[in-house]
C-alpha cells in the first residue's frame, strides 16, 4: 500500500501480486494496473518520483540468488525490473524504503528483532540502477526493535516515507516506529537513531503502512491464517506528530484510529473482494 499524487495504491503479495489496485476516495477499486513483469513475491509498494516501485523481496525459504525492484508507470503500466544481490546470501525482506534523494534501504524480517539493513553499494541511488542488473547491495547495520516497546512479534513487515521526506516509518505486525532522517541519510537513521514508538490497533496480520499527503498514517492487514476470516478495512490516524533529528528521544505516541469506510460497508466490501491487498498468504 502506498500513496502518490493524491491516489492510494494497493496490491497483494505472493499469489496476488500480478496487478496493482488504484483505489478511489470511497476505498473501491477504480482500475487495475498489471504488473509488467512476472513476480516472485512482492512484499512492499512505494511511490517515488512519479513511479510505483514494487519490492519483489519475499523469500521465506531464503533460496533466491537475487531480489528485485520493479518500476511501474501508474499511467500506462509500463515498467522494468531491476535485480539486486545481497553480499552475504539470501534473506527474507518485506520492507523497502526509498528516500526523496533516491537512497534505498532493504530491511530484512528477523524474529530476533534485529533486522539487517542493506543499501546500494558505492553510494549509488535508485537513478543509478540499470535494468536488469543485478546491482550489488551492501550491509550497513542493524535496525533493532527498541526494548520496552512490548513488541512480541518484532518482525519488520513494511516501510513508508513521510511526505516531507524527513521521517521513515517502519512497522511490525503490532507496532510502528518513526525514524527522523538527518544529514547522515536514510540508512544511518534506521541503524543509529532512536525512533518514536507508534502504537497500532490489533490486526490479524498487519503488513502495510503508508502516509498520505497530509501526513496521516494508513495501515492495513491481511486476514491472518484463517481462510474464512473477514479482511479488516484500512485504518487511518489523523495528525501524526513525527520526530525531528534534533529531538530523536525515545517516546510513545498513542492515536485514535478510524475505520476507513468513507463509502459505508459496501465500499469496504469492494476493497475486500477487489484488491486482494490483504488476502491470506501462505506462510512458511
Amino acid at each position: 500500500m502506498t500513496w502518490g499524487d493524491g491516489t492510494l495504491y494497493a496490491m497483494g503479495d505472493s499469489g496476488a501480486d500480478d496487478r496493482i489496485a488504484v483505489l478511489d476516495e470511497d476505498c473501491g477499486v477504480s482500475r487495475w494496473i498489471p504488473n509488467p513483469v512476472d513476480p516472485f513475491d512482492v512484499e512492499d509498494l512505494t511511490f517515488h518520483d512519479g513511479s510505483l516501485w514494487l519490492a519483489d523481496t519475499g523469500d521465506n525459504d531464503r533460496v533466491r540468488p537475487t531480489i528485485a525492484l520493479t518500476r511501474v508507470d501508474p499511467k500506462d503500466g509500463s515498467g522494468e525490473l531491476y535485480r539486486l544481490r545481497y553480499p552475504d546470501g539470501a534473506h527474507d525482506a518485506e520492507a523497502v524504503a526509498i528516500a526523496p534523494n533516491g537512497d534505498i534501504a532493504v530491511i530484512t524480517k528477523e524474529w530476533s528483532g534485529h533486522s539487517r539493513v542493506y543499501t546500494l553499494s558505492n553510494g549509488r541511488r535508485l537513478s543509478d540502477l540499470v535494468s536488469p542488473g543485478p546491482a550489488p547491495l551492501v550491509f550497513v547495520g542493524e535496525l533493532v526493535i527498541p526494548a520496552g516497546s512490548h513488541d512480541d512479534a518484532p518482525l519488520v513487515t513494511g516501510a513508508t516515507m513521510h511526505p516531507d521526506g524527513k521521517t521513515v516509518a517502519i512497522r511490525t505486525y503490532w507496532n510502528a516506529y518513526l525514524y527522523p532522517i538527518g544529514e547522515e541519510g536514510l540508512a544511518h537513521a534506521l541503524t543509529h537513531v532512536e525512533p518514536k514508538h507508534l502504537s497500532l490497533p490489533p490486526e490479524p496480520q498487519g503488513e502495510a503502512i503508508a502516509f498520505n499527503d497530509r501526513g496521516d498514517v494508513l495501515i492495513a492487514s491481511e486476514a491472518g491464517n484463517r481462510a474464512d476470516a473477514s479482511i479488516p478495512p484500512i485504518l487511518i490516524a489523523r495528525s501524526v506528530d513525527v520526530p525531528t533529528p534534533v529531538a530523536a528521544e525515545k517516546s510513545e505516541h498513542h492515536l485514535n484510529w478510524w475505520w476507513w469506510v468513507l463509502g459505508g460497508i459496501g465500499a469496504v466490501a469492494v476493497l475486500v473482494e477487489g484488491t486482494s491487498i490483504l488476502r491470506p498468504r501462505k506462510r512458511k
